[in-house]
This record gives C-alpha cells, structure tokens and sequence, in this order.
C-alpha cells in the first residue's frame, strides 16, 4: 500500500508538472487557462488598416506637441536673449569711466532735455574740447624717453596702466605697459610714477 501512495504521489507531481506548462493548477487539482494559452482574434484587413492609421496618428500628434514645445523654448529662449547690437553696446557701456555725482547730474539733464542731434553735437565739441587741452598740456608736459609713466587720462582701456616711455615726441609718446605693441598717446595723459627721473634713450 506504501508503495501505491508513492505511486500516487509521482503520477499526482507529473499531472501537476504538465498542468503548470499548460495552465495555472487550482487548488482542488483542475487546471485554468492562462493568458499565454488564450489565442488573439485573428484581425481583419479593415481591423489592421485602422489599427495603423490610429499608430500614426498618435504618433504624428506626439510629434508636432514635441515641435511645439521645442518652438516655445527657442521663442522664449530669444525673447530673453538682447539683441547681438544691444549686447555690444551694453558691453561698451560697461568699460566707460565712472562719474562723479555732479557729472552723472549734468550728463542727465543733457541725454533728457536735449534731442539727439544736439546731444551729438555736444559730444563733438566736448571731444574736440578735451583733445585740444590735451594738445594744450602735452606741450609742457616733460615726458622724456625712459619715464616710467602712469597713464591718468585718455584711452579708458589704458587708464590706471603703468609703464615706460619708449619714444617721445612734442606732444605725443609711445609707452610700453607690456602689451605687445606699445601704446601712442598724449604726453598730457601721462604722469611720472613718484617722480621718476626721466633717461636719455
């Protein structure tokens, strides 16, 4: 009888072994279908057709809600973005010398009651004013060849820059400050740093 029961069992764990690859095994032993065993309905042609045509479709409105969210980026990407002029313009405002309280008042009063040909007629006469005073200045400025010079005035780009005279002439110099190229510029824009003694080239 013992020998039965084992039987029984082995005959039970084979049934339960080809129930599993055919079905899920319920608890009393009968096998279920599983969705691996269940066939699809075969589509018709019509079926396909409109299975496909809804893909597409799907998939082309993915697309263009893609391109419109890429389009809205740029745009909003732009808008923020200055202009390529605006940006060179802020940046040469940004390398002008600072100005004092009372100057920064009048330079106000100018740009707000002024229209714009005569605000630039004001700046020319005030360039031609500086350069003339320069021309003025340079002329008993002293600036000899080998004057280690400080750069006080003219160029902004140069302002505050130490260096040495390599070639003076009446009213203008060239001065090395360790650029490639030395510098020209109006002796009236230089000033000896403490009182440095000027050499004989």
């Amino acid at each position: 009888m013992a020998d039965m029961t084992e039987i029984d069992k082995a005959i039970h764990a084979a049934k339960q072994r080809k129930a599993a690859k055919s079905g899920a095994t319920a608890q009393d032993g009968s096998t279920e279908p599983t969705t691996a065993t269940v066939k699809r309905p075969r589509l018709t042609d019509e079926e396909k057709a409109a299975r496909t045509a809804a893909k597409a479709q799907e998939a082309a409105e993915k697309k263009g809600l893609r391109a419109t969210e890429r389009e809205a980026r740029r745009a909003e990407k732009a808008a923020n973005r200055p202009a390529a002029h605006v940006a060179k313009v802020e940046k040469a405002r940004a390398k002008l010398p600072s100005l004092s309280v009372e100057s920064q008042a009048i330079f106000n009063q100018v740009t707000v009651n002024f229209s714009a040909d005569q605000i630039a007629a004001i700046a020319s006469h005030l360039s031609f004013f500086n350069r003339e005073h320069s021309t003025r200045r340079s002329l008993n400025a002293g600036i000899k060849t080998g004057d280690v010079v400080r750069i006080v005035s003219g160029d902004v780009r140069f302002v505050g820059k130490e260096g040495t005279v390599t070639k003076a002439q009446r009213i203008r110099a060239y001065v090395n400050i360790g650029t490639s190229k030395d510098i020209y510029v109006f002796t009236a824009d230089l000033e000896q740093v403490n009182g440095a003694a000027s050499k004989t080239a």
